[in-house]
């Protein structure tokens, strides 16, 4: 359980430029709050976006866009059917990180990876083996990697065997992003970027 105060950033760049960055906040012991924010132009300042969000916000290839969420948005992924986080897990913190992945970035420092979290005591329970060998999708080739990498960071959360949204049968959740971490204390660090 995420305590009282706890901040989860995300931010979303194409070709070097910083386009949204989302911020999802445990307000209450009931309630988890959400914003996102658009980067202007010159990249100095990210201002609230409305809360029917914002469609078409950056190209990202040719004829593909960015859509910015609206707040409506955020519930209906967050709260359905209670407040969670969601693609936050032993995958996502892994230091392994797949050079063929979508969104890839590589490890920078200061990054929180699961060994930074372990070693700040923001973790529980420390899964040693996890430290010693961090967790990662096995396939048969690097495409296939990225692509089961990909679906379980952004389809796993809800496409899973446990998950209770009527009518959600397919299963995208991988054995490598068992066990959701979990903070003992406020002061959480943000979340990695990138991993989704």
């Amino acid at each position: 359980m995420f305590p009282v105060g706890t901040r989860f950033w995300k931010e979303f760049s194409f070709h070097g430029r910083k386009v949204e960055t989302r911020l999802l906040w445990r307000a209450s012991a009931t309630a988890w709050g959400y914003a996102a924010y658009a980067w202007r132009e010159d990249q100095a300042e990210a201002d609230l976006v409305e809360a029917g969000g914002r469609r078409n916000a950056a190209e990202i290839v040719p004829g593909v866009f960015h859509t910015i969420p609206g707040v409506r948005d955020c519930k209906a992924c967050h709260e359905t059917p209670s407040p969670t986080v969601l693609g936050f897990t032993a995958l996502q913190l892994s230091g392994d990180r797949d050079p063929d992945a979508l969104h890839q970035e590589p490890l920078q420092p200061g990054m929180a990876t699961l060994a930074t979290l372990v070693e700040r005591r923001r973790v529980r329970p420390v899964r040693r083996e996890w430290l010693a060998r961090p967790p990662r999708i096995e396939a048969g080739t690097p495409r296939t990697r990225a692509v089961l990498g990909y679906l379980a960071s952004n389809c796993g959360s809800c496409h899973q065997p446990s998950n209770p949204i009527p009518g959600v049968t397919l299963a995208f959740h991988h054995p490598a992003a068992a066990g959701v971490v979990e903070q003992p204390n406020s002061g959480f660090p943000a979340a990695p970027r990138g991993h989704d």
